[in-house]
């Protein structure tokens, strides 16, 4: 796939020797077929075709024999401090040391007495969720662990895990959102700013078929099955979609051009043709809020008052009913939404570009970006990703 990309550029983790943020989406790995992205503050791994893996970030050298040993494994996954991935034969291990250590399962007995008769019992797991302090993962009966620690939910199968900084989400096959953690800003949902201890059903969303969901830094979003997107948590930063400040300016139309004002020393390397309003040769114009094009799509009755923090999960009613959610991702501080029509929106912290919108300011609802028709999105903690299946032309 193609993939562009925009934001925190530390430790040239979207482009080598490159500016330190990208404030429009910019055309990545361009040598490469690129499937997926992990990406952390100072480092990222790119999963390519044919099982492969590409790390760029902070550790140099060792990085390229991280790429090396990932070679054949499906999962990846990836915070500031911590790596960890599946194996395939379903171990999972962590990154320590410039080595690969695999952690062993507690049966009871000592790891180093179990038998061949017991090696069955041990768990095959298909994928993880990493931060730094927080390990989730997942085996292929659909059995939660905390790390290799089971967490039974009532017998519930967990299909999907998200993690945030301080939280923890999981998704049963019955549609059921389970979170824990900490809710010091709203992020487990349950109405309260308290510590949840163990996975807890979202009693907000009871009821819903919830199809996908996604953690960010302090906040947490979902999608039902009709399409539409619920969000809580922390809104410090418009994250949530919804105002975070009273001010006149949310309702004005304001325009900005969308070009590229990235570090000069880019364009220097041939950066506007690869940037993504420059592939398409249009002029692309962005509207704080709105885009005039697609006006229509926009909900002008939609809920207006400022949040904070949202304790329980809130129905964005940013855009009108018939439009449908395809897909959400979240950073530790913004969200990316991409809806039926192929279009891309974001909301959020914006210092570093990660919004796409060729520029650094502030936005205070959702916004679209340049891109379009995308086949799927990924934030990282400062950064937004967006992957195409056919050339750009």
């Amino acid at each position: 796939m193609i993939v562009f990309g925009c934001g925190l550029n530390t430790s040239g983790v979207l482009i080598p020797e490159g500016p330190s943020c990208l404030c429009c989406p910019v055309q990545l790995m361009k040598d490469k077929y690129v499937i997926d992205v992990q990406v952390a503050f100072s480092q990222a791994i790119w999963k390519l075709e044919g099982q492969k893996w590409f790390y760029s970030g902070h550790l140099g050298k060792q990085g390229e024999r991280l790429s090396a040993d990932l070679f054949g494994l499906d999962v990846v996954a990836a915070s500031e401090n911590r790596i960890v991935a599946v194996n395939k034969v379903g171990k999972l291990m962590l990154w320590r040391e410039a080595a690969w250590k695999i952690l062993s399962f507690p049966l009871g007995p000592l790891k180093h007495d179990v038998d061949e008769e017991h090696e069955e019992d041990e768990p095959r797991f298909i994928t993880a969720a990493v931060q730094d302090n927080l390990l989730v993962s997942l085996d292929h009966k659909g059995q939660l662990y905390n790390s290799t620690v089971p967490l039974p939910i009532n017998g519930v199968i967990v299909k999907h895990v998200a993690v945030g900084k301080e939280h923890c989400l999981a998704l049963g096959e019955c549609g059921t959102v389970f979170a824990w953690g900490s809710g010091m800003k709203g992020q487990v949902g349950n109405g309260s700013l308290c510590e949840v201890e163990e996975p807890t059903p979202v009693e907000a969303l009871c009821g819903m078929n919830i199809i996908y969901i996604a953690a960010g830094g302090w906040h947490s979003a979902a999608i039902s099955d009709s399409g539409d997107v619920y969000l809580w948590g922390w809104n410090e930063c418009g994250q949530l979609g919804f105002p975070f400040m009273s001010t006149k300016e949310l309702f004005d139309f304001k325009i900005y051009d969308n070009e590229c004002q990235c570090n000069s020393n880019l364009e220097q390397n041939s950066h506007k043709p690869n940037c993504f309003p420059y592939v398409k040769n249009t002029q692309l114009t962005v509207v704080k809020g709105y885009n005039y094009e697609n006006r229509h799509r926009i909900n002008i009755n939609r809920e207006r008052e400022v949040v904070n923090v949202a304790s329980t999960p809130a129905l964005l009613d940013f855009w009108e009913e018939d439009v449908i959610l395809k897909s959400v991702s979240c950073g530790d501080r913004h969200t990316i939404f991409q809806l039926d029509d192929g279009s891309v929106w974001g909301c959020g912290w914006n210092k570093y570009g990660q919004l796409g919108l060729g520029h650094k300011e502030q936005v205070l609802e959702p916004t679209e970006c340049s891109i379009r028709n995308v086949t799927h999105i990924r934030a990282g903690a400062y950064s937004s990703f967006f992957f195409f299946t056919d050339p750009i032309s």
